[in-house]
């Protein structure tokens, strides 16, 4: 594999119980390029060759050779779960934490979201809630609204019932509790069990944290790309229409395509593209992490060239 270019990267969808997974590295199942050169290899054995060309360094300095990101396509009941954050995680299970972005595509009548808690509960009422299978009745209860997103962080139960479509955007994490029996027991330490109002936003940036930023982009007309020394991937996910990264090579301008329901990774070495729509009302979620060590942080030319 060594030796060629990198190019914005496709992958095979694979059916799991509850959805599908368009991208996942290291987790049960690793996503297989779908095209090009590298077609039929996983996403794990591309991070092990290309590593800093995939993520760019500053991503490869936190996360190693795991990519960070993970998407999932979510349909219909999705049973009551929590996640820890990084440091529990690595502590514990050696492992990463995980913050979520929900996206609602579609969503029927009795449809319902399930995010955070209608009020304080007390670890005793935590307890014989999970035995009993009654979580959801501590929890706030919102109708969806596609086109919205909502953000799910570590430690905050959510779940959802009814005719719904979510396209999940989240750290690439195998730590994912479901909320009843053993795994509520496991859960119990890092289980937020304050009152919390779901984190909601249907335009613009829709997560901001370093470990997930994730940006809507209504894409009416070809955007250009240039990341310059950022040195960052991008995945994006197609929840509307259809569009191509557009990347200049020897052998001209190359399109690779992204529809509804896909997602494709344009890796860090390719930092100039252009993003072209092949549908009308065609709308993007552009995902990536921006954790930079702090020595970089510090540096006064980093902070020139991120102003």
């Amino acid at each position: 594999m060594e030796g060629k270019n990198l190019y914005p990267l496709s992958f095979a969808p694979v059916e799991v119980p509850g959805g599908t997974v368009l991208l996942a590295d290291m987790v049960d199942p690793d996503s297989l390029v779908s095209g090009g050169w590298l077609d039929g290899n996983s996403l794990g054995e591309v991070m092990e060759t290309y590593m800093e060309n995939v993520v760019g360094d500053n991503a490869l300095y936190f996360y190693g050779r795991q990519f960070p990101l993970k998407v999932k396509l979510l349909r219909g009941n999705v049973p009551v779960s929590v996640c820890p954050d990084d440091t529990l995680a690595a502590e514990r299970y050696d492992a990463l934490g995980c913050r979520r972005l929900w996206y609602v595509l579609k969503a029927g009548r009795g449809a319902r979201l399930h995010i955070g808690l209608a009020r304080d509960i007390s670890s005793t009422e935590y307890y014989d809630a999970s035995l009993r299978d009654e979580v959801p009745s501590f929890m706030n209860s919102t109708v969806p609204v596609p086109g919205r997103a909502y953000m799910v962080d570590p430690g905050v139960l959510a779940g959802a019932s009814g005719d719904i479509e979510i396209m999940e955007i989240s750290e690439c994490s195998p730590l994912e509790f479901a909320f009843f029996g053993e795994g509520a027991v496991e859960a119990m330490d890092f289980v937020d069990m304050k009152r919390s109002a779901p984190a909601e936003s249907d335009e613009g940036k829709l997560s901001g944290s370093e470990e997930l930023t994730v940006e809507k982009i209504a894409l009416a007309e070809p955007l250009k790309i240039d990341n310059g020394p950022a040195e960052r991937f991008s995945v994006y996910v197609c929840v509307r229409g259809a569009a191509s990264v557009q990347v200049s090579s020897v052998e001209g301008t190359l399109p690779y395509r992204v529809y509804e329901g896909g997602a494709i990774l344009v890796p860090a070495s390719v930092s100039e593209y252009y993003l072209v729509p092949e549908a009308r009302d065609t709308v993007l979620l552009e995902a990536t992490v921006l954790r930079v060590p702090d020595i970089i942080k510090n540096d006064t030319l980093w902070q020139t060239r991120s102003e």
